[in-house]
């Protein structure tokens, strides 16, 4: 059973099938002067001027849904071929009628309006608190807000009615003005990404007035409201719209830089000539006046405007304005149906492709394009027409000033003066990113999780930020607000996993959108873009992943055995003749090793230029690799400014240390190259990959930064770990008797220990893995990065959050480490009662699909270097001139990777038989 209502009759409720009424100039002065006008007038600029903190509540979140379900009809409708016209593929006819059956309506040419009792899923049926006798009446404005169904075209009529339907929503009560932020924001910004989609999919003539084609064709609210956001930037001004490197930084903050970008992105001509209005209004000096100007513009163009005005829709919520009568001529299938077309043929008249609205040629972005591509324009002729009226941008009483400051001073760069001295402000809206973004830009009913709470709306938690060992800052937070903990630092936001079991879950089970890194601006203007652990997860990176899965898995690394003997045997040579300078002995180790494995290269005695360069670049990352010390990896445009600025200098730095890395990578990859055409050259990792290249020297490249980050990542953890040992055999001399027991016991003295005996020294291995798990080199690891948005244990982890692994927590974690802080070997024994532990190994080296492809020949060289020392070494507390042992005093250095610093420590040989 029907119900049927006149589209300007009454519906259940006393609401109304919305009509036209706007037919003549007087219609339109009548309705300029009305309360109806007025409050539409008043509702943009509402929207224009919030400033409030940005929530979805429920009501928001159900109609970001029911976008969604729109869009997802779109994309379940697919364009047809269309050869025989450049303009307006049939296709959206399909998307408009499944749009319209799903929102329970059904229009006919006779110009009524069905309600139809169907067992459909309503549009509406998700927004709460809606009046189900309103929806047959704002049904019709969600309808007519994706454009004109005969003619496919769309304009700002039909952006006119999504605001129509957001208004109804307030007035219902399903709305309130603690939603305008999100709307403008989440809702608005979700329509104009729903609308871009279908305008590139079917190619949607602009059905626009005068202004509307100067700005983009389709659009004009997201140019006013974009504005307005902008409105007391000290630092971007309207002509920033020129710089295409601002357009890309900005783009995701600011509504107007993103329109422009997507203008950029669909027309090839310059804006001069594809919008000129927008050029004109970038010649403005300051966004107040564009933004009063907008205003006045789009109540003069679109609001007020007849060719516009004729086609608004009005019910029992949006009134008809008194002394106008409710039209009954034209339906949505008219093809006049929400704008007007001055000299255009009836319907069925032929359509040249370029659509003419209001007098005026308009090249659809999408129709242009493709002429272009074919050489021609739509009968060889330029476009022409009447120009476009310029646009008045006078002054007006001044707009509310709604920015912020978002530059604020931290512990790690002092020197950020800038933020002062410069004021670099943005608008609260660029805090909350227009896509997929912080927890700020999509909040939800579903919390963020706890973390201590924000010194500062400008830099969040940048003030709590120590300036050394963090992860002791992080794991005190752990304590407090639980295992998964969320910090702000300015724009950077950060979820710290400080348990076993969070990390696994995150990045190993779900490591598909949990692998990304984060964007290290100040690393990448360093050169350390390129090394695998800094590589996004992509192409690029599974190509590095492969060649080191080839070169270096645990079959593959049993043919450097014998080399990495050797060079423990010659570390232990070179410990006996200067055991003081032990830690350099350690570097020259792992140096050897994996210069050997990687290059074939014989590392010096001393002074060794490629392992100079690589320890330089490493250095240089000590400071730079940890997340939060660079006021640039927060603020990226920084980048841009002059590096005679205060606080610039970390420019600076990025310049003088940018050679290291190129360095690093190229001269070992350059030497390795000769030898082998010398026919020199010893069988190597590197060797190996160049001789199987089929991709010339796009296929070089990749293999010359996989070959380098096998040294920037396997060297100081190696040094790192091996001084750990050292010290737990000062400090805890019984364990060190217990392995030499059990080393005299299986190996010998006739022998030294070598890779096959250690399946038979489970304690030797106990103490390797005690000692990964006793002080990691890598307590914070490398931060990833999400894809998309996700939820775990009932928090919300949006896109693009950072999350760091806080290795030196899950280490100090009681529940499955007993007494973390002492080393006790005997916790890894499987003969010990209860479970088992975690094996540090399942951790240290990284997890899921970033885990260090170089783990399994460091946990070897560790392993040689641990067991041979216990073999040959008594390792003690070094004494004074006194006699006196002396109480090492444990330093760690503060950067990425944690290594001990010198410490007083005596390592002399156990017997005469261990000289020889």
């Amino acid at each position: 059973m029907t119900h049927e209502a006149h589209s300007n009759g009454s519906s259940e409720g006393g609401f109304i099938i919305p009509s036209k009424a706007i037919l003549s100039p007087d219609d339109l002065e009548t309705w300029k002067q009305s309360p109806t006008y007025q409050s539409m007038v008043d509702y943009v600029a509402q929207l224009n001027s919030t400033d409030q903190i940005l929530c979805l509540f429920q009501n928001v979140q159900s109609i970001l849904k029911l976008l969604e379900q729109v869009e997802a009809i779109a994309q379940d409708t697919p364009p047809v071929n269309n050869d025989a016209s450049r303009f307006g593929n049939p296709a959206f006819k399909a998307f408009y009628d499944k749009v319209q059956e799903v929102g329970e309506f059904e229009i006919y040419r006779t110009g009524y309006l069905m309600w139809l009792n169907k067992a459909l899923p309503s549009l509406h049926s998700s927004i709460p608190h809606i009046s189900q006798a309103a929806v047959p009446e704002i049904s019709l404005y969600l309808q007519e807000c994706w454009g004109n169904r005969a003619r496919i075209d769309y304009g700002s009529g039909m952006e006119f009615n999504f605001l129509c339907w957001l208004f109804c929503l307030e007035k219902l009560g399903v709305l309130s003005t603690e939603d305008h932020s999100a709307l403008v924001l989440r809702v608005f910004w979700k329509y104009l990404n729903v609308m871009r989609y279908l305008q590139k999919t079917y190619w949607l003539e602009p059905a626009g007035s005068h202004g509307v084609w100067g700005l983009d064709d389709y659009h004009f609210l997201p140019f006013l409201w974009g504005s307005g956001q902008l409105v007391g930037h000290p630092h971007l001004r309207p002509k920033s719209i020129h710089n295409a490197e601002v357009i890309e930084e900005f783009s995701q903050h600011y509504m107007y830089f993103a329109c422009i970008q997507f203008i950029n992105s669909v027309k090839t001509a310059s804006l001069r000539w594809h919008s000129p209005m927008l050029d004109d209004i970038s010649g403005v000096k300051t966004w107040d006046k564009v933004n009063s100007g907008m205003i006045k513009m789009y109540n003069a163009e679109v609001l007020g405007k007849l060719p516009v005005a004729q086609h608004f829709l009005f019910g029992s919520i949006i009134k008809r304005p008194d002394g106008i009568q409710a039209s009954t001529e034209g339906t949505t299938n008219d093809p006049h149906w929400g704008h007007a077309h001055a000299g255009v043929g009836a319907v069925g008249q032929s359509h040249s492709g370029w659509g003419d609205c209001c007098g005026i040629p308009v090249p659809s972005a999408f129709a242009a394009a493709e002429a272009e591509k074919r050489g021609n324009r739509p009968g060889g002729a330029p476009l022409s027409g009447t120009g476009i009226r310029p646009l008045d941008l006078g002054s007006q009483a001044e707009q509310k000033v709604i920015h912020r400051p978002f530059l604020g001073n931290t512990h790690a760069n002092r020197n950020i003066c800038v933020a002062l001295s410069y004021r670099i402000c943005c608008c609260r809206r660029s805090d909350w990113n227009l896509g997929a973004g912080g927890y700020l830009q999509k909040e939800s009913t579903t919390p963020a999780p706890p973390g201590p709470p924000e010194k500062s709306w400008i830099s969040g938690n940048a003030l709590d930020m120590p300036q050394s060992h963090l992860w002791l800052k992080f794991t005190d937070w752990a304590k407090r607000y639980g295992d998964i903990t969320h910090v702000r630092v300015h724009t950077n936001h950060i979820v710290l996993l400080s348990s076993y079991d969070a990390v696994v879950d995150l990045f190993d089970k779900r490591g598909s959108i949990y692998s990304h890194r984060s964007e290290r601006v100040m690393m990448a203007m360093m050169g350390w873009q390129h090394v695998m652990s800094s590589e996004p997860y992509g192409d690029r990176w599974r190509a590095y992943r492969r060649q080191a899965n080839s070169g270096f898995n645990k079959k593959a690394v049993v043919k450097y055995q014998d080399g990495q003997t050797r060079d423990v045997h010659v570390f232990l040579q070179r410990l006996l003749s200067d055991s003081e300078n032990f830690i350099s002995q350690i570097k020259w180790l792992a140096g050897s090793i994996i210069m050997r494995t990687t290059y074939g290269y014989k590392v010096l005695e001393t002074n060794d230029p490629h392992i100079t360069i690589a320890d330089d670049a490493l250095a240089s990352l000590e400071f730079t690799g940890v997340a939060g010390n660079y006021i640039v990896d927060s603020y990226p445009f920084l980048r841009h400014l002059p590096t005679w600025l205060p606080g610039m200098n970390f420019k600076k730095q990025a310049e003088e240390w940018s050679k290291y890395p190129a360095r690093m990578a190229q001269e070992p990859f350059d030497w390795t190259k000769q030898q082998m055409r010398t026919g020199q050259a010893v069988p190597s990792f590197l060797s190996g990959l160049l001789e199987q290249n089929k991709d010339g020297p796009s296929g070089e490249d990749v293999i010359k930064w996989t070959s380098a980050s096998m040294y920037s990542a396997g060297a100081h953890t190696t040094v790192g770990t091996i001084s750990n040992f050292l010290l737990a055999m000062i400090l805890y001399p019984d364990v060190l008797r217990k392995a030499r027991e059990e080393v005299d016991r299986v190996v010998g003295t006739e022998r030294l220990p070598l890779i096959s005996d250690r399946a038979d020294l489970p304690y030797i291995e106990s103490v390797l893995l005690e000692t990964l798990r006793w002080y990691p080199v890598a307590p914070l690891a490398i931060p990833h990065r999400i894809l998309q948005d996700d939820e775990y244990r009932g928090y919300r982890i949006p896109a693009g959050s950072t999350l760091i692994s806080n290795i030196y927590a899950i280490t100090r974690d009681e529940r499955i480490y007993p007494d973390p802080e002492n080393f006790i070997p005997e916790r890894f024994d499987a003969n010990q009662p209860g479970p088992s532990p975690p094996n540090p190994r399942d951790f240290v080296f990284g997890i899921g699909r970033r885990i260090c492809p170089g783990n399994h020949i460091a946990d070897a060289s560790v392993w040689l270097a641990i067991a041979n020392l216990v073999a040959t070494m008594d390792i003690s507390k070094a004494c004074d001139s006194n006699g006196v042992p002396i109480e090492p005093v444990p330093e760690r250095c503060s950067g990425f990777v944690c290594q001990l610093r010198p410490f007083p420590c005596s390592i002399k040989p156990r017997s005469e038989k261990a000289v020889h």
